[in-house]
């Protein structure tokens, strides 16, 4: 049985290659897009953070160059600042950013969604010390704007001396999508000279010139911001540009911030690295404590690092001028301090002090597989030999005893989670909830589920060949809040219905019903002539999820969510019900918004669940029990989503799907399936803005056979059958559709 289980991610979208989270540590500079000026990826969660530094209350935010993908309130692509958003094309516009009173730093984030993208943005931040509520005198535009291969600028008035008090802006747009850098070339340069160029100076990607520059002198930009500072618990750090090699004149630190003193040290996982090889690692190196680090020493291998005393620990990426290399790709995860990761320390100690990498043999109570967690409300759950690989041909069970009475839902923290993928998790899985989880799942990616019985029993299975990392869980047993998030029994919600004619309600209704709901209610058979209860749906709204995973109420043993009322056809309620009217004699003469379901026993209990977050109105739904004469046959039932006789194993392939973007696989895929499938995939209209369905098929290849007499998949009538070449689309309409799998 599958229960509800709540998966959330935070903050742990996969990016381009893991981290993307930037630091101006000096207070002023310039940051740009991922990839700039090359269009930036999809997915993208970027933060920008400039540190204040002095007295600076505010940055004069200047965009060089900035487009993101258009959309309205920004809703798509957006660099976020503040309450502030901004997409399309800024090019040449100027904001002041403030700082916020109670933090030291202004972040800027940078979202991007799944499909279009941009050019990106180039943008430069200075601080303004002591300005906040003035503004500088500008006297008079100077602006020059350029797009050719080669050209010359010449400052106001040359060679005249320049006036005072002039702000200066020359705009170099590339002159073709090949070009990849700026070459200047000064012919004459003369600037008033001072301590850092705070008077007068030239401004190129954030660094300042000043004083006199030989004639002939060559000056290439800056390289692109590349300081990474992260507090996650675990993801990948690239060098920038990987795999691509990487540029030469970059010095990048790595910043990685300890969420909390519960955590006592960092483990990488170099998967690549490959960085210009000297007998000292004096060129390019990355520096890990006192260590240097080059070529290939660390591809493959594992360090740990501990914190500062700041509860920091930083890593420095340097390159010269010449010859470069592909660059680096780790895994890093903070581990927490305590048994759970103390496993390596011992043996660590001194191989650790000679080369810094962990050694490969773990103790052995790390292999142990069986655990449990009698009555604590907080603890960590790992894989054998974890953080090395997993062990094959494993089954462990990780049994968790309820710590008390107070206790309603259980959450799952992952740290780390990589398992061997397959198509329904058949080779290598962790199996909660009656689901099987394999696969990667970002760091900080949870799960909470109820837990109502004295134990929940966890399993990991591994198969005979092929392991991976394996997992680190945090587990936690939350108690309920208070009464208004406790399950409501018999005194709440249970009902008992003994009259022919029946109105039936959820909590509340029309207003949303409570979380955390077990209602059960009972119709008694008014006389045994009774053969089938009559269910008019004057409205039913309950949240929408796969399967009806969530919130649900349950006929028969089958779960009904989602949005239908009065006003839902026959056909769609047909549909909804996996109904047939081409088989039957019941249907489009039924009442609109109607179904019939068996009542053979004295007594048919129907029963509602709601999880513990989000609600809808609920329902209201009509009752009416009906008789059968003995000589007249039955009209047949509607089965709600069960698609099958309740001993018919087909209804296990059959699926429910209420999402925007879904996958539907044949069963067993992609081995072959099974004889006399009859399953049927449900699309429900995912919100009132969606008014078609496109089905891409990815693989394609069912037997066609008497021309899709035998095996087909039938969308909207069309029956397809064959194979079709990969990215063939077809599209529907329906607000709802079913779409039968069937093969003889």
């Amino acid at each position: 049985m599958t229960e509800a289980v709540r998966c959330l991610t935070a903050d742990s979208r996969l990016v381009h290659q893991g981290v993307c989270d930037y630091c101006l540590f000096d207070g002023e500079g310039n940051f740009t897009s991922y990839g700039y000026p090359l269009d930036y990826p999809a997915l993208l969660e970027c933060t920008y953070r400039v540190k204040r530094v002095g007295d600076a209350c505010s940055l004069r935010v200047y965009f060089h160059d900035f487009d993101l993908e258009e959309s309205p309130a920004c809703r798509n692509d957006y660099l976020a600042v503040g309450d502030r958003r901004f997409c399309g094309r800024r090019r040449g516009h100027t904001e002041t950013v403030d700082f916020p009173k109670d933090r030291d730093e202004v972040t800027f984030y940078f979202h991007t969604n799944p499909v279009a993208t941009g050019k990106g943005f180039w943008i430069e931040v200075t601080r303004r010390p002591g300005v906040c509520n003035t503004r500088k005198n500008v006297v008079g535009p100077c602006e020059e704007r350029h797009s050719q291969e080669e050209f010359q600028l010449w400052s106001p008035g040359f060679p005249e001396p320049y006036g005072n008090n002039q702000k200066c802006w020359y705009y170099i747009r590339r002159a073709v999508d090949a070009v990849c850098g700026l070459e200047l070339t000064f012919l004459h340069f003369d600037l008033e000279q001072s301590d850092g160029c705070v008077y007068d100076y030239l401004d190129v990607d954030g660094q300042k010139l000043c004083g006199y520059i030989t004639p002939g002198g060559v000056l290439l930009p800056p390289p692109p911001l590349c300081d990474i500072c992260t507090d996650r618990l675990s993801d990948d750090i690239t060098s920038y540009g990987f795999p691509t090699a990487y540029r030469g004149n970059m010095l990048c630190r790595v910043t990685i911030s300890r969420p909390s003193d519960a955590f006592c040290s960092v483990e990488l996982h170099f998967r690549e690295f490959d960085v210009e090889e000297t007998p000292r690692c004096d060129r390019d190196f990355l520096q890990i404590d006192r260590d240097r680090y080059c070529g290939t020493m660390l591809r493959g291998h594992r360090k740990r690092i501990v914190y500062d005393t700041e509860g920091n620990a930083e890593m420095v990426f340097k390159t010269d001028e010449s010859v470069s290399g592909k660059g680096f790709h780790m895994r890093f995860h903070q581990l927490p301090c305590g048994a759970a990761h103390r496993d390596p320390v011992a043996t660590a100690a001194t191989t650790t002090a000679a080369s810094g990498i962990l050694p490969p043999d773990p103790p052995r109570e790390a292999l142990l597989c069986d655990q449990r967690f009698d009555g604590q409300r907080e603890f960590y759950v790992q894989s054998p030999n974890y953080p090395s690989h997993y062990l094959n041909s494993q089954d462990c069970r990780y049994v968790i005893t309820k710590a008390g009475d107070d206790v309603c839902h259980l959450e799952l923290v992952f740290a780390s989670f990589d398992v061997e993928s397959s198509p329904g998790c058949q080779y290598d899985y962790l199996e909660f909830g009656g689901q099987r989880h394999c696969g990667s799942l970002p760091a900080d990616h949870s799960c909470v589920m109820d837990f109502r019985e004295p134990q929940k029993v966890m399993r990991f299975h591994t198969d005979d060949s092929l392991s991976d990392r394996g997992f680190h869980i945090a587990v936690r047993q939350n108690e309920c809040d208070d009464a208004t998030t406790t399950p409501q029994d018999g005194d709440g919600c249970d009902e008992t219905i003994n009259k022919q004619e029946a109105m039936l309600q959820s909590v509340n209704f029309p207003a949303n019903y409570a979380n955390n709901l077990e209602c059960r209610y009972t119709v008694r058979k008014m006389s045994s002539s009774v053969c089938r209860l009559e269910m008019n749906f004057e409205r039913f709204d309950v949240e929408s999820s796969t399967d009806c995973e969530y919130d649900y109420l349950d006929i028969d043993g089958h779960r009904l969510c989602g949005i239908f009322s009065r006003n839902t056809t026959a056909d769609q309620l047909s549909v909804l019900h996996a109904y047939n009217p081409s088989k039957h004699d019941f249907g489009r003469s039924a009442p609109v918004g109607a179904g019939m379901y068996d009542f053979d026993e004295n007594e048919k209990q129907l029963r509602f669940h709601s999880d513990a977050a989000n609600s809808r109105p609920g329902f209201q739904i009509r009752l009416r029990q009906v008789e059968c004469a003995d000589e007249s046959p039955r009209p047949p039932p509607f089965r709600p989503l069960g698609l099958s006789p309740a001993g018919d194993t087909h209804h296990k392939c059959d699926k429910i799907l209420t999402t925007r973007l879904f996958d539907v696989r044949s069963p067993n895929y992609p081995g072959g399936y099974a004889e006399n499938l009859d399953c049927k995939y449900i699309v429900f209209q995912a919100s009132r803005d969606v008014c078609s369905i496109e089905f891409t098929f990815i693989d394609f290849d069912v037997d066609k056979e008497n021309e899709c007499f035998s095996d087909f998949l039938e969308i909207d009538g069309e029956r397809v059958c064959g194979v079709l070449p990969p990215g063939s689309k077809r599209k529907s309409h329906a607000l709802l559709a079913l779409c039968p799998f069937d093969v003889d």
